[in-house]
């Protein structure tokens, strides 16, 4: 059974309730490079705050960064949709607030490059990963694109925490960023798969659901055939 791309409640579409998140995941990567490219711009020109941000920056393992960027955009993108869920499911809401308050914590620890911090951040993403594919072979959820696209980043960045459990050096650093670039596609056919298991089992629970309805009112209809049957009788 097929899944729907660009329906309303296809995978490419995006709901009015997350439209912040969608906004947050458009606006806060292009305010990073922004920043880096104003820091290194600085830094050229003779800033030593600016030349200390882009040093530290470049020090920083290929991982963490990866780390930083996953945890930016999962906190940004829960707790800007938590107001919208807020209203319909208080328990979702809250664990969206939880979401929200493990990836800060997750990016602070991972700024300082804390003991565990790879740790740390597979517990936080795969964490919010499994609860997320839980919620869409429920049928809680359907995959569209702001949960596609965030979910794809998370677990893209745990397998590359999960491949490279050592910080790289060397030429080690380029294998880091090519496994980095192979996890996303990656990430991204395991949630379309998710995605397509979850929408045909629903729909097939749905059907089932609905086939049973249609005997129960074929049932009924024959105790009310009965019952004018016996009135006529009568």
């Amino acid at each position: 059974m097929a899944m729907d791309m660009t329906g309303s409640d296809g995978v490419l579409s995006v709901s009015a309730e997350h439209l912040p998140g969608l906004i947050w995941l458009v606006a806060a990567p292009l305010a990073v490079c922004l920043v880096i490219a104003a820091a290194t711009t600085l830094a050229g020109r003779g800033s030593a705050p600016a030349a200390r941000l882009v040093g530290w920056f470049e020090t920083l393992p290929v991982a963490a960064r990866a780390a930083l960027f996953a945890s930016m955009i999962g906190a940004g993108v829960h707790a800007a949709i938590v107001q919208t869920h807020w209203q319909e499911d208080r328990t979702r809401a809250w664990l969206f607030v939880l979401d929200t308050v493990a990836f800060i914590v997750a990016f602070v620890w991972t700024l300082g490059l804390r003991p565990h911090w790879r740790m740390v951040n597979l517990v936080v993403l795969l964490g919010t990963v499994g609860t997320y594919a839980a919620y869409l072979l429920k049928g809680w959820e359907s995959l569209d694109l702001v949960g596609l696209l965030t979910t794809t980043i998370e677990l893209a960045v745990a397998i590359v925490l999960v491949v490279q459990p050592r910080t790289a050096v060397g030429t080690a650093k380029r294998r880091e960023r090519w496994t980095l670039v192979a996890a996303l596609p990656i990430a991204l056919g395991l949630l379309l798969g998710t995605g397509a298991v979850a929408s045909a089992t629903n729909q097939a629970h749905h059907h089932h659901h609905m086939d049973d309805m249609d005997m129960h009112d074929m049932d009924m209809h024959d105790m009310d055939m009965h019952d004018m049957d016996m009135h006529s009788h009568h």
